[in-house]
């Protein structure tokens, strides 16, 4: 078509939106009362000079954000903060038949005009006074203006001047001689109000639950954070506030007391609702325990040491909080909870019910991921996973993973395929993991079941078919047996700990006479496609301060450091006396790799406000082969690219630094590589990425994105020019990406589809990389980091 002719189909475009703006304008118009007007927008504006002497820019977008939440009413939703869809939809419906269909549009699709109310509108400014005065702004000044327009309309401003932060004074504790008293001024050092501090509401709650938490802990079942109040002496030349922090006994004119545990009572089969039938019922005693079951379901002494009251000692909140963590944490119950209920025949001593109800046993579910890239290469994969939650009776798990993924060609270039198959790669992947719910070692130790300690075996079978793209001759079948053996458990409530005494993986694979033709031209590719055989140990930790809505920073910590070879090395060494360093040792003739590799993976995240915040993610990779090993093996080598990192570019598409195979055209990459094997790998690695993520609409999320990395190797390979890393130009060597994305979040399970696009690429062999290419779409399940 003309340019003529598409230029003329966008003004006609442009002048029906307009129309049809303008007539759904005139519409709501006539469907506003008269002297009522339609609320179009709702703003807050902070006092200027206050926010330059007093108020950091921080604290003026935080309050701006969560005074802009106060206000009532919100006006009417607008798609891409435009077009009031939902209110067209509700007008349309009213006026027309009062039918079923339209009473369900007005209520499920359409929204009604919202309508300004002067008198909500006082009420949001005390509301707004409140918030600041809670947050040490006692000197606030609230006021809304409105601006009027000619069509029925009208915006609401908010002016706020702040005044003034006020700062905690003196701060006085309880003198009397009651133990609950006692108690707490003995934790006084703990407390969360310091002289000098901004008073702030949030903090004399924290201190109120802190107060709690300490006499809970020392027995006084009964107290709560309701027997704390403050009094508040204002000093308004000091612009102070001193705080006198209360202990209030209870109504009757008694002293709180402390109460000690008595009897457990377990009901291990519960359904929520049922009526208790006695006859129906065995009860087991097991020391102060009592389990009461219509079956045995569970072994009795699973759940008693998952339970932390022992009959005699003193009530701790704590002890209540890791029971139900634990009983929880065992994975095999839909519900737990536990009531506390003083004895009859001693009012100083607690009876606990556990009330437990089982999760289904058996569960099977299943899952599948797609990405496209334009050079013709659609990857499709599937999964199904099977878990029985409670394998033995034991809380013990057994989950068994099957997953199928497929490389399809596509590429437009078919008089370079050799065959007509599509299928260019097949991954086949079996793993089978059991866990028990305590340590199993061959001596006593010291990790308690609060630890939440398991004991892990995992095999695992991972088959691969790999063909050249895009002419689809075959290159090689792998097969990758491992087996590991491990411990899991947390220390603190923030990090969890994995350490692997052992594991045990044998790499065997068949190349093709045309791929062993191809790995003579590159030695070092060639070590990696070696059989090999690695036994080892590794140990790893994850360490998360998950933040809560109100929090700005959440962070994540991975790290890792795995060893392999080095007892089998000792083992050799001992039993051969003409030992060489430079000597090659064989297991089933073949060898065994020996190396030490770590990782290391921070993960930051930024709130901007309700609606967005900034994701980043650094990620650092290290191997380092030697003695029976010149290379890392195949399987524990360093790649960039694919749906979790660079997204731009192909899985194992770059790298080695700025190395470049000789066939590859980036400036027109779908019409050769008909001899290009894309599995490009290293022994370091540099990634970061980072990610815009943004509502737009419920469910439905928005991302826009940009991610950098690339691989390097440790030694230079002539065959891999500029594959080795060079502090003097590595940073020159980082391939990048932008993109956007969306997400389908159900908060349980999130669809995701990015497109990203390369906008620098490290194998292009002059100064300035910066180039952009055709994109490629990825879909998967759950976010990428």
């Amino acid at each position: 078509m003309s340019k003529i002719g598409n230029s003329f189909i966008s003004w006609w475009i442009l002048l029906l939106s307009v129309a049809l703006f303008s007539v759904s304008s005139c519409s709501v118009v006539k469907n506003i009362p008269e002297g009522r007007r339609l609320l179009l927008h709702n703003k807050v504006a902070i006092n200027k000079a206050d926010v330059n002497k007093v108020i950091k820019t921080a604290e003026r977008d935080r309050l701006k954000e969560d005074l802009s939440a106060i206000i009532q009413p919100k006006p009417n939703k607008r798609f891409l903060g435009i077009i009031p869809f939902r209110l067209w939809f509700y007008i349309a419906a009213n006026k027309g038949k009062d039918n079923k269909f339209n009473r369900w549009i007005k209520s499920k699709v359409g929204e009604p005009p919202v309508l300004f109310d002067s008198l909500i509108a006082s009420k949001t400014e005390v509301l707004m006074e409140n918030y600041l005065w809670n947050y040490g702004y006692f000197e606030n000044d609230v006021s809304y203006t409105t601006k009027n327009n000619k069509r029925q309309r009208i915006s609401v401003t908010y002016k706020i001047d702040p005044g003034r932060v006020w700062t905690l004074g003196k701060i006085s504790f309880p003198t009397g001689t009651t133990t609950s008293e006692g108690i707490v001024r003995l934790r006084v050092k703990n407390t969360v109000l310091k002289t000098g501090d901004r008073f702030d509401v949030t903090n004399l709650k924290a201190e109120r639950s802190r107060i709690e938490a300490d006499l809970r802990n020392n027995g006084f079942f009964s107290f709560n954070k309701e027997y704390v109040t403050f009094d508040l002496d204002t000093n308004r030349e000091a612009h102070t506030v001193n705080i006198n922090v209360k202990v209030n006994q209870p109504m009757d004119n008694s002293e709180h007391k402390p109460y000690r545990m008595n009897r457990v009572i377990v009901f291990t089969d519960y359904e929520p609702g049922s009526q208790f039938v006695p006859a129906k019922y065995d009860t087991i005693s097991l020391q102060e325990f009592r389990f009461v079951q219509q079956k045995t379901l569970f072994k009795n002494k699973v759940l008693r040491d998952a339970i932390f009251f022992r009959e005699g000692e003193l009530f701790t909140q704590d002890n209540y909080d890791k029971s139900m963590t634990r009983l929880n944490e065992l994975g095999v119950f839909k519900f737990a909870s536990i009531e506390l209920h003083r004895s009859k025949r001693d009012t100083n001593l607690l009876n606990a019910f556990v009330y437990l109800t089982p999760s289904k046993k058996q569960t099977l579910s299943a899952g599948g991921n797609l990405n496209h890239n334009f050079d013709g290469l659609t990857g499709i994969g599937g999964n199904v996973s099977y878990k029985n939650r409670n394998l033995t009776k034991g809380a013990d798990q057994l989950s068994i993973d099957a997953s199928v993924n497929l490389q399809l060609n596509f590429s437009k270039n078919r008089s370079k395929m050799l065959s007509n198959d599509r299928l260019n790669t097949i991954d086949f992947t079996l793993d089978a993991t059991y866990y028990l719910n305590r340590f199993l070692v061959p001596f006593k130790t010291k990790i308690y079941s609060n630890t939440n300690p398991k004991t892990k075996i995992n095999a695992r079978y991972n088959y691969e078919i790999r063909r050249d793209f895009p002419s689809n001759y075959p290159l090689y079948n792998a097969h990758n047996i491992g087996v590991t053996y491990g411990y899991e458990w947390s220390a603190r409530k923030l990090v969890r700990h994995y350490y692997n005494p052992t594991f045990l993986n044998f790499y065997f694979i068949h190349k093709e006479d045309s791929f062993i033709n191809y790995l003579k031209l590159r030695p070092s590719l060639s070590r990696s496609y070696n059989e090999q055989i690695i036994w080892g140990s590794n140990y790893s930790f994850v360490l998360s301060n998950k933040a809560d809505k109100y929090d700005l920073w959440s962070t994540l910590l991975k790290g890792s450091i795995e060893a392999a070879g080095n007892i089998l090395e000792l083992g050799f060494m001992a039993a051969n006396k003409g030992y060489s360093p430079n000597q090659t040792f064989n297991i089933l003739n073949r060898p065994f790799s020996q190396y030490m590799r770590f990782e290391f993976d921070f993960r930051n995240y930024f709130r901007l406000n309700r609606h967005s915040q900034f994701a980043m993610r650094h990620y650092i990779g290290l191997g380092l082969p030697y003695g029976n090993s010149k290379q890392l093996p195949y399987t524990k080598q360093f790649f960039v690219g694919g749906l979790n990192s660079l997204r731009g570019f192909q899985i194992r598409e770059i790298g080695p630094g700025s190395y470049r195979d000789s066939t590859i055209d980036l400036d027109n990459p779908s019409s050769n590589q008909a001899t290009l094997f894309i599995d490009q790998t290293g022994d370091i690695k540099f990634e970061m990425n980072i990610e815009l993520r943004f509502d737009i609409y419920k469910w439905l999320k928005g991302a826009a994105f940009m991610d950098a990395g690339n691989v390097w190797l440790m030694q230079n390979d002539p065959t891999r020019a500029l594959g080795n890393f060079d502090f003097k130009r590595f940073i020159n060597e980082f391939g990048v990406d932008f993109g956007a994305g969306l997400r389908l979040d159900f908060n349980y399970f999130v669809i995701r589809l990015d497109y990203g696009v390369p906008i620098r690429d490290p194998r292009i062999q002059k100064d300035n990389k910066w180039t952009i290419r055709k994109g490629q779409f990825n879909l998967a399940i759950g976010y990428p980091f």
